[in-house]
């Protein structure tokens, strides 16, 4: 099946993430923020600040998702909010049916999704305050590009919303101005989403009971949500000492919501007619999932015992990304690139890609792109009966590793620091970060640096992949040791698990 079938069912998962989380897809974006009404949530519970009436009201609740109709590359779907806050006397009821037409960009690895409001429905009560959506406009898209060890996606929309209250004692509009921007991967992922409100009310205040008296008033309000999931791998020690195994590796799924906000509203007086002065604050609500745990296998091996990557080898070992012969290792024998393509595979789940393609086959969209002949060897080095025949077609598939030359992998060659770097930016889809030629990295050998390694090796200094060692070099045509690949590989899963989500939550929300 060709790449772009994989790229347009992340961006369904995007879309589903823009609005609502639900069961269709949780297993993939149940990390996303649940809509662009400026909410979060966990596993049971949805939260949401309102200030339709002037005051900062945070609502709680839960809402759904009716499963989507697929039909010439667009998705309908109803999302359905049922909220409240009793402390405030207030409450909310919404149902809204969103309509997202997919659009491929010929000859590149991006979809985009523009989605329009076909049917909304919102009642809103506060106290003796009825608040009835009369009309809401809204566009959106988002554009989603799918790399082989991540996805990138990013997203914008516009939206008025009208209401009247108590039929027909006035109007407000609420006028949205949203961005948002993530990531998505094995390890986990990130988003982060700015919403700026603007409340304009023109009607009559009931100032007693049955006496009402015209009134105006505005507010504002921005929201700020980052939204981050973490596959955690932890040591655990067994105490005892009789026991057949050594400790091992938990792994664990947990998914952090926050939401950040700010306001600026009028103040009333105790009649209800809005002052001149006008009252700011802010807060800051947290959500999480409970953990989602999981023991790893404990793998037995013999000649790892006080090495100096003692730890990355048996945490990958346990991945099943890196795997001895029988109970050795042979942490000094070289990496070959057959091993390395099958790590790097693993390691980010192109395999499971791959698997969730023929899931989707039946999309209309997608059927006609399913390859029905056997896969033919991209490499006449590589025949379907090799021990990692599928780890190879798919790198070289998506275009991470390259031949040793036209038609030939070489699987058992050695891989150098320079190649192990290339390969993981490219799974990246980092390599236009790198500046344009002719430039210079930092490293003091980086005369020694190959052409075809030198944008690679600059951007993997850049987000901290790499370091040069205690003579500032980065020694690119040495060859890698199966544990110095350990290291490495390690060092590539712990940017996906921590480091890149500081770019897209804490450097966006200066957290």
């Amino acid at each position: 099946m060709k790449k772009t079938a994989f790229v347009i069912i992340i961006i369904v998962y995007l879309v589903y993430s823009v609005f609502a989380t639900g069961p269709v897809f949780a297993e993939k974006i149940d990390f996303f923020a649940p809509g662009f009404e400026g909410g979060i949530s966990n596993e049971k519970e949805y939260m949401e600040l309102l200030i339709i009436s002037g005051e900062p009201i945070m609502l709680k609740g839960s809402y759904t998702i009716s499963p989507g109709r697929l039909k010439d590359n667009i998705l309908t779907t109803n999302y359905t909010y049922k909220l409240q806050n009793p402390k405030q006397d207030a409450e909310l009821d919404r149902r809204i049916t969103i309509e997202t037409t997919f659009k491929e960009e010929k000859g590149k690895s991006q979809i985009i999704a523009t989605s329009r409001i076909t049917g909304a429905r919102e009642n809103i009560r506060v106290g003796n305050y009825r608040y009835k959506l009369e009309d809401y406009q809204f566009s959106q898209s988002t554009i989603a590009d799918n790399n082989p060890a991540i996805s990138y996606y990013a997203g914008s929309w516009d939206a008025r919303k009208t209401y009247s209250l108590n039929r027909d004692r006035g109007t407000i509009i609420i006028h949205a101005i949203g961005e948002l921007v993530g990531q998505n991967h094995t390890w986990g992922g990130a988003e982060t989403q700015t919403i700026k409100y603007f409340i304009e009310f023109d009607g009559q205040v009931e100032v007693a009971d049955r006496q009402w008296e015209e009134a105006e008033w505005t507010a504002s309000s921005e929201v700020n949500i980052s939204v981050n999931r973490t596959k955690e791998l932890t040591y655990v020690p067994n105490e005892p000492a009789w026991i057949s195994f050594r400790g091992g590796y938990l792994q664990t799924n947990q998914t952090e919501s926050i939401l950040q906000y700010e306001y600026n509203v009028p103040k009333f007086s105790s009649s209800g007619l809005p002052l001149t002065r006008r009252k700011t604050g802010g807060g800051t609500e947290k959500l999480l999932t409970v953990p989602v745990n999981e023991r790893l296998p404990v793998p037995e091996i013999k000649d790892i015992e006080g090495h100096w990557a003692q730890g990355d080898i048996e945490r990958l070992a346990s991945l099943k990304v890196l795997e001895p012969e029988g109970v050795f290792f042979g942490p000094r024998l070289n990496m070959t690139r057959g091993e390395f393509a099958r790590a790097i595979a693993i390691a980010t789940a192109m395999t499971e890609d791959e698997e969730a393609q023929e899931v989707t086959s039946t999309l209309p969209w997608i059927r006609n792109q399913e390859q029905t002949q056997e896969e033919q060897p991209l490499f006449k080095d590589v025949p379907p009966e090799h021990r990692d025949f599928k780890y190879i077609q798919l790198v070289g598939k998506k275009g991470v590793m390259a031949g040793v030359e036209p038609a030939r992998f070489g699987p058992d060659g050695n891989l150098t620091r320079a190649q192990a770097l290339t390969i993981i930016i490219r799974a990246l889809g980092l390599e236009g970060l790198a500046p344009n030629p002719p430039f210079n990295t930092n490293f003091t050998d980086d005369a020694d640096i190959p052409g075809w390694a030198k944008p690679s090796v600059y951007v993997a200094s850049e987000i901290g992949l790499v370091n040069g060692d205690s003579l500032g070099r980065v020694m690119p045509n040495q060859v890698m040791t199966r544990a110095e690949a350990a290291a490495f590989l390690n060092r590539f899963i712990t940017f996906l698990q921590y480091d890149i989500k500081r770019e897209y939550i804490d450097r966006i929300l200066n957290y």
